[in-house]
């Protein structure tokens, strides 16, 4: 008897609709497939709901601060994806986290992978105590069900991790087994290291796992599909051709349609925007109103149950399933005993099921993990940007690239690389592609992968739009004429003015408040919160010190990463400050606040540091960038601070620097630099004084690239 195992229920299903043998063969799913042929004795497999409220009950006990967790139930639940994704991966690989080379990396790293470890251990000694099992080590083989089947033929889309094929290996024990995949440019490296054979890409195998010997191998055809790429300002917009589009199909009497989406909430777009109901979702569709009613339940609190006891009571009279699908909570009750009321509630609300779309039309909406395995002819994929693909999750960066090639775990690359691999598979095996991609944002860089020249892109919303280009106004070149009344100054508005009179109107006189970017809000932390540890160091200027100091404020773990792996780069200015303050030199001022008058007018800010000895006062401004120049920063900066303090210290030599912290080194504003400085500001400030100044725009175009007005000019 031969048993056929797919990657997914949704290849399963297509198997069973075409197959044209009378009596249908056996067949299951992979995951269905180790589940049977796996037995963990007198322990029966933890649920997804369950895992979560172990683990939260764990971590109690441990400083997941110091990680960058928040043990506040709910915004615990929101993050713990992190630990799960990170505990999986290192079981996948079969790795002991106590035995990760930690060479290159951040200072605190082995600190944190052993508070990791040590919740591990305890949530698995949990696991016991409850006769639960999670990711099964201690297991024995279900014999009986594998000899069942004299032949298993597995069929994978995408790679096996170490675990899973050690499994198959020994399952090959009892069965004769063969894998059957396709072998592309992407998942290659992997396979071969896998399975120890020298593999040609576009190729599909048939590789006898007991022999380890490829019993066939077919060249694929490889199509060229008609690929059309369309660019929206707007990523509403997106929704127009996605439904403009499968009109067009359906007409035309195409019905094997896909819109894949990258991001799941564009999914909320769609069904806003689909009146006639094409559109069926294959990740299925929020149950809302049992949602909202479980929100919105009004308990009465009978004394004598538990806590979850009162709601499942109450929640099993919303929906008439509700109460079995909750039903192996049950059963470890205490554990709900710490939470609030209104928190249990949410957590189950925030665990209910998708319904299926029942009355969903032909035209499948689905993911890409979803479309493993599977063909279509049409194909929209929408939200094609880098911020989604390929998508990367926060524990993949946990575990950096070094580390993961020294334990044999696949690398970013090899994730970003199983992610090309899916779409390429899409898309070469459909004869019709529609890409469609935020302008506004960076492109995903699969483009390049994929030959695809976003310059040739349409743009869509001369085709599409809810707001139709013959309905919006066209732009016209304003002239701002306006008298800077306000008389304040500081070394960025001047900066601003010297860059850009029109940049400098929005900020100072219009006060246009900009927005910024997710990059820039993460760039901005970084260089305030070293600004911050630098200010509280006072004269301690230790390698240690500053460590502590970053262990007691509080944010993400990525940022706490992003930060911590710069200790290696800011450690030589630790110790190079270090040796200047063991001599006759101290520090006077840390984040000094000056106001001071200059040619009329009035300037303000606040200045990193300053420093006096015997015979000098320094003026340090600490410049936090990995690609500081001192050619773009200028001295002016620097020449209004030293005129600023030139007012406190009027018998004292002063010297402004810059200091560029993340490779020690100190730029002097010198002599000559300070003259060319002051007559740059004598005429910027004369310009300032004058009646009906032209604010115009910049010449310079370099200036506008990372403008936050840079919209307000037509100047992107």
């Amino acid at each position: 008897m031969k048993l056929f195992v797919f990657p997914t229920n949704r290849v399963l299903n297509n198997f069973y609709i075409n197959c044209k043998d009378s009596i249908l063969p056996n067949a299951t799913t992979i995951g269905s497939f180790f589940e049977e042929a796996i037995i963990v004795d007198g322990k029966s497999k933890i649920s997804k709901n369950l895992r979560k409220i172990i683990l939260w009950d764990i971590i109690s006990g441990f400083e997941v601060e110091r990680i960058g967790f928040d043990r506040t139930f709910l915004r615990f639940l929101e993050n713990s994806s992190f630990l799960f994704n990170f505990f999986d991966e290192i079981e996948s690989a079969n790795i002991d986290i106590k035995n990760i080379d930690i060479s290159d990396t951040y200072g605190d790293y082995e600190d944190h992978l052993r508070i990791l470890n040590n919740i591990y251990d305890s949530y698995k000694k949990r696991l016991d105590e409850l006769h639960l099992y999670d990711n099964a080590t201690n297991y024995r083989l279900n014999a009986a069900y594998i000899k069942h089947y004299k032949n298993i033929e597995i069929h994978i889309d995408g790679l096996l991790s170490n675990k899973d094929f050690n499994l198959i290996k020994e399952i090959a024990n009892f069965s004769n087994i063969d894998i059957v995949f396709e072998c592309s440019k992407y998942n290659k490296t992997i396979f071969e290291r896998l399975l120890n054979q020298k593999l040609k890409i576009d190729t599909k195998y048939t590789i006898n796992i007991n022999t380890n010997k490829i019993k066939n191998q077919i060249s694929l055809d490889i199509k060229k599909p008609n690929i059309l790429l369309y660019r929206f300002s707007l990523r509403l917009n997106q929704v127009l051709l996605v439904i403009a589009k499968i009109n067009e199909w359906l007409k035309n009497g195409y019905e094997n349609i896909a819109i894949i989406l990258p991001s799941d909430d564009f999914k909320k777009y769609l069904k806003l925007f689909d009146k006639a109901r094409n559109l069926n979702y294959a990740m299925g569709l929020e149950d809302s109103e049992t949602i909202s009613k479980i929100r919105n339940v009004e308990l009465k609190i009978d004394t004598s149950k538990s806590k979850f006891g009162n709601i499942i009571d109450h929640i099993g009279t919303i929906k008439e399933n509700l109460k079995d699908e909750f039903y192996e909570l049950a059963r470890f009750e205490s554990l709900f005993e710490k939470l609030d009321y209104d928190d249990i509630l949410e957590f189950i609300a925030k665990n209910i099921k998708n319904v299926d779309d029942i009355y969903g039309g032909k035209v499948k909406v689905i993911g890409i993990l979803e479309t493993r395995g599977i063909t279509f002819d049409k194909i929209i994929i929408v939200d094609f940007n880098d911020e989604f693909l390929p998508k990367i999750n926060d524990s993949d960066i946990f575990i950096n690239s070094s580390i993961r090639k020294r334990v044999n775990l696949p690398t970013i690359n090899d994730k970003e690389n199983l992610q090309r691999h899916y779409y390429a598979n899409l898309i070469n095996n459909a004869n019709e592609v529609c890409i469609a991609f935020h302008s506004s944002k960076i492109p995903s860089n699969l483009f390049d992968d994929f030959g695809l020249d976003i310059n040739n892109a349409i743009d869509g919303e001369s085709l599409w739009s809810f707001f139709p280009k013959n309905t919006q106004k066209e732009y016209i070149e304003d002239e701002i004429i306006a008298n800077f009344e306000d008389k304040n100054l500081s070394a960025t508005k001047i900066k601003n003015f010297l860059d850009c009179k029109r940049k400098f109107y929005f900020y100072s006189i219009a006060k246009l408040t900009p927005n910024k970017t997710d990059d820039e809000e993460t760039n901005a932390f970084i260089g305030n919160t070293i600004h911050s540890i630098l200010k509280d160091l006072g004269d301690d200027f230790k390698i240690e010190s500053f460590k502590n100091a970053l262990k007691q404020k509080e944010m993400s773990l990525l940022n706490r990463i992003d930060i911590e792996s710069l200790i290696h780069k800011i450690k030589p200015f630790i110790e190079s400050n270090h040796k200047i303050l063991r001599g006759n030199r101290r520090i006077l001022h840390r984040e000094f606040e000056y106001e001071c008058e200059i040619f009329g007018f009035k300037f303000s800010g606040r200045i990193d540091r300053i420093d006096k000895d015997e015979n000098n006062i320094y003026i340090i401004d600490y410049k936090i960038k990995n690609d500081f120049d001192e050619k773009k920063e200028k001295y002016l900066q620097l020449l209004i601070y030293k005129k600023a303090i030139g007012k406190i210290y009027k018998d004292c030599n002063i010297e402004a620097i810059y200091y560029d912290v993340l490779n020690d080194k100190l730029y002097y504003m010198d002599s000559a630099k300070e003259e060319a400085e002051e007559k740059i500001l004598q005429e910027a400030i004369k310009s300032l004084n004058t009646n009906n100044i032209n604010f115009e725009k910049t010449n310079d175009t370099r200036v506008c690239r990372y403008c936050d007005y840079k919209y307000l000019c037509d100047m992107y």
